[in-house]
Formats: C-alpha cells, structure tokens, sequence
C-alpha cells in the first residue's frame, strides 16, 4: 500500500522539475529570432532549474506537511519569479512608478502567507489527489509543448535541412581591376536614425539645419531613403552583400514586409531554418572581402553586442574598451561560452526579479568576454584630442569612445574600409539623462527620440570633421541599418500613442542615408538608394562586380 501511495508523488516530482522550464523555453520560442540565443545554453540552465525547482518543492513540503500543498505554493513562487517584470510594468503603467525592491518584498510576503495558510489548511487537499495529478500531469504537458518546439525548429529541423541547404553562397570571386582608384572608404553605421521625411513627417521637426551642414560637407542626401529590412541583422547583409540580398533575401523581405516586428522577425528565421541557412553566415560581409581582395585593410569599429553582426575582418576594435585586437577575435572555448550566455542572462533579467541585480549581473558574464590577458593591447588615450571633439557635445562616455576608436584608425594603412557603428540614436531614449529616465520613459520614442537624434546628428558632424582632418579626400558613407525600433519596448508605446502599425512600420523602415564622394574620385551626380552604396563603390573602386538596382 504503501509504494502505491508513493507512486503519484513522483508525477508531483516531475511535475516541479518541469515546471520553470516552460517559462524557460517560452522565452526561448518568443526571443530567438531577435537575439543570437542558443538552444544547448538553455538546456543546461533548464536542468539548473529542476534541481532548484525539487529542492524547493521538497522544502515547501516540509512547511506545508503535504505534497499538494507544496505544489501549489511552487506553482505561485514561479509564476511570480517568471511574470515579475510583466506585473512590475502594469504596476508602473497603473501608479506611475513603483520600487523593484518594495514589489519584490511583497512578493516574498505573500508566498510566505501562501505557505503559512497552506501549512494550516493543507491537509484537506488529500482529498483532491486526482485534480493535483491532472494538474502535474498538465505541467508536464506544457512543458512538451514548449521544449518541443524548441528542439523541432532548432535541433530536427536544422539536422534534416543541412543536407539540403539552398547554396545561396556570398560572392566570393571578384573582378579586381588593379589600375582603379583606391580612395579611403568610411562608413558610419548610423544606428536607428530615421531619414530626413520621416523625421519630419512624424516629429514635425525641421533638419534643414543638418542638411545644409552636411551639404556644406559636399554630400549627397537621400531624403526619402527607406530600407525595408527593419532590423540590423537583416540590415546589414542588405547594405553590405549584394549578391546575397539579390539571390535570396530580398524575396523574404520583400514578402513579410507588411507584417509587425516580431511577426516578420519570427517566419524569416523559421524560413532560414527550413532552407538550411546559418544565421551566423549570414553576415560574413561581401564589401569587406571585396576591397580586402584590392589590397585594402578592413577596419571595424563597433560595440560588444555586434560582434555576431559583424565578421571581424581584419582590424577590429571594440568601442566600450580601452584595448585594440588586430588579429580577429580570439574565439577560444571560454570566452565563446561566455558571449553566448550574454543573451540568456540579459533575456532573464528582463523577465524575472534578477532585473534588481541585471548590472553587476552583466558587468561579471561582460569580464568574462572581455578578459585581456590574451590578445588585448593597450591603445594611447587621446585625451586632449576627445576633448576638443566633445566640446560642444555633451561629451557622454559612448560617444568618448567612438572618437577614441575613430582616431586609432587614422593609423592603420590606407588605402582601408572603416567600417564604423554608432549608437548615439539607439534606445533607449535616455542617453541624454544618464539613465536616469523612469523606466516608462525610457523607451518612449515620442518623448525621447529627437533629443537624444540630435545629439546624435551633431557629434556624427564632428566625427565627419575629424576624418576630413586626417584626409580631405575621404569617401565617406552615413547610412543607418533602420529607423525607430519596434520590438517588444518600443511599438506597444506608439501604438498606444494612436500611431496606426503602418505608421509604426513606416517609421521603422525610415533611415538616415547621405554619401560624399569627392570629385576627385567622380563625384555622385544624385542621391544614392542605400541598396545601391555597396554596389557603386565595389563596381569604381575594386571591379565590375554588381548589377546596380533601379531607382
């Protein structure tokens, strides 16, 4: 009698290891599209979860004295630990602002008054065994149906379509016609700045200021320019991989482009998946190994969360750092690791009370990444030339940086392709107040956005004048991977602001885009489609290589 007595207990057993798992791999479905997640990582923080899950399940059972009391109390303490953030921001939307650390101490009030009640009372839920075991048996299936999607689309489904992968290569053979031009080439990946009409359509702000700087500067602007990919990780092999934009991912863009964010983020990494294309490969840039091919040295200049953007070709420097890496990075196991569990940690903390501790919380998994020990070398501090650059700017630690890394590429060899990322524009929109904005705010682009846009346009200004320093002749490219984001921060408060989601997609696919070309080098006699920049400056400067796109 007594080993069948124990026999239902193990489905409660089971029932508490899967329970956290299936908020776990939810978040896993809901965020992979958007983030550089892996799927291996998660299942070994999934069995993390179990052991910590059991052991709280069998401490509850002590308190409570019975196995369904235990089970219940389980089930509020994840649900709370899972929707922490969610009920935070209802909260703050309903009070206007409430403390993380007050919210949490009341969630731990009210599990201890669950267990307390359950300790009293538990022993009549005996009687309602079978509800408690369809309830595991539930879990369990939550969870099925959680995990297996994941291990479908991520593990069966790559296996299966490896073998017979759509050869949608990058161009790697290049006409190189050596008697060519070989000016230098800096593109500034202007990070969610919006083009000119679209500025001024949905802000009503006025950039007549900016275009007469910039033509002062002798470039030539796009006013209109869009670029319907919406996001940097499409973005980016859009602007930079002809070859591979025209035999492949123009057809998917082309076709979800209608659809909101997540949606269109969610059926092109299902379409990558059944067409057997790495995303990681996706990026390996044809414009670098274009004019790498003429001779030139590729330079990169970017932030920690674009190396998976960004194959480091080449120089590559890291703009949050005082070091220079002029090797490629160092992808040893360790720091691999590290880099990949970066977008674990950060999707937790926006889910669950570790929101409280997300700062040391990054700033240890980010010491990982960054150990020096190995291939980092110190770089001079060009203090008193950031200073001059920063003098009438606010002069904030980011944009210190970039000028650091932009004056440590004037001594790398010409002729070169810098490639530089600035994210003075990106959210959250409360750069300007040192992050100090409620939390609200932050990512309010109506509040926020041209503010922290025109700062944003003044130090790419100065940046523009520090390399025309350096070389007059510079070719000079501004271009920005997409307008105002709209993922899961950003959209919901424009839509709430009566923005319909044409409009919201609309002021996602605007993009900032002007070219200089000197005269010496022929000039641009009209505005450039930003699709068309990779295409014109590899055909003058490296080859006949693409066919250029109608305008």
């Amino acid at each position: 009698m007594k080993e069948n007595q124990k026999n239902p207990n193990l489905l409660y057993y089971v029932a508490a290891c899967l329970l956290p798992n299936i908020f776990l791999f939810y978040l896993y479905n809901s965020n992979k599209a958007q983030n550089d997640l892996w799927f291996s990582y998660f299942l070994g923080f999934a069995a993390l979860l179990a052991l910590i899950s059991l052991g709280i399940l069998m401490f509850f059972k002590k308190i409570t004295r019975t196995h369904e009391a235990a089970l219940i109390a389980l089930v509020v303490s994840w649900l709370f630990f899972w929707i922490f953030e969610a009920v935070v921001a209802t909260a703050i939307n309903m009070f206007g602002y409430i403390r993380r650390g007050l919210f949490l101490a009341i969630m731990v009030a009210v599990i201890a008054g669950v267990l307390l009640l359950l300790r009293k009372f538990g022993q009549g839920l005996k009687r309602g065994r079978s509800i408690f075991l369809a309830l595991s048996g539930i879990i369990c299936l939550l969870f099925v149906f959680n995990f297996g999607e994941a291990l479908y689309t991520d593990v069966i489904l790559r296996a299966i379509t490896s073998k017979r992968a759509q050869q949608v290569d990058h161009k790697t053979n290049y006409i190189v016609n050596e008697s060519l031009e070989n000016p230098d080439i800096y593109w500034f990946h202007m990070d969610e700045m919006m083009g000119f009409d679209g500025v001024e359509k949905y802000f009503g702000n006025s950039l007549d200021w900016l275009k007469e700087e910039l033509l002062r500067r002798k470039f030539v602007i796009k006013e209109d320019a869009t670029l319907n990919a919406g996001m940097t990780r499409l973005a980016i092999p859009a602007l930079l991989s002809p070859h591979f934009y025209d035999n492949y991912l123009r057809e998917y863009i082309d076709r979800v482009e209608h659809l909101p964010r997540k949606a269109r983020d969610r059926q092109l990494y299902d379409q990558f998946n059944r067409d057997g294309i790495d995303r990681d490969k996706v990026t390996d840039m044809e414009l670098f190994h274009a004019f790498m091919m003429k001779g030139y040295n590729q330079v990169t200049i970017t932030n920690r969360r674009y190396r998976s953007s960004l194959v480091p070709l080449g120089w590559y420097y890291t703009a949050h750092a005082d070091y220079i890496l002029t090797t490629g990075m160092d992808e040893d196991v360790s720091r691999n690791f590290w880099r990949k569990a970066e977008d674990l940690t950060r999707l937790l903390c926006q889910a669950t009370p570790l929101a409280r501790i997300e700062a040391p919380l990054m700033a240890f998994v980010h010491s990982k990444i960054d150990d020096t020990s190995r291939t980092w070398q110190t770089i001079p501090e060009y203090e008193e030339e950031v200073a001059f650059w920063t003098a009438d700017t606010l002069g904030l630690g980011i944009e210190k940086q970039f000028i650091r890394r932009l004056y440590d590429s004037f001594s790398i060899p010409s002729p070169k392709v810098v490639y530089a990322v600035n994210l003075l524009a990106h959210m959250p929109y409360d750069r300007l107040h040192q992050g100090d904005t409620p939390l609200e705010d932050k990512y309010d682009a109506t509040k926020l956005y041209m503010p922290q846009y025109t700062y944003a346009a003044q130090a790419m200004l100065n940046n523009i004048d520090m390399i025309l320093v350096q070389n007059p002749e510079a070719i000079i490219v501004l271009q920005a991977d997409h307008g105002i984001h709209c993922g899961d921060f950003v959209q919901p408060r424009l839509l709430e602001k009566g923005y319909t989601p044409e409009e919201v997609n609309e002021m996602n696919y605007s993009v900032f885009s002007a070219v200089r070309i000197p005269e010496n080098f022929d000039g641009l006699s009209g505005p450039l489609d930003p699709l068309n920049i990779t295409r014109l400056l590899v055909n003058r400067y490296v080859g006949e290589n693409y066919k250029m796109l109608e305008e």
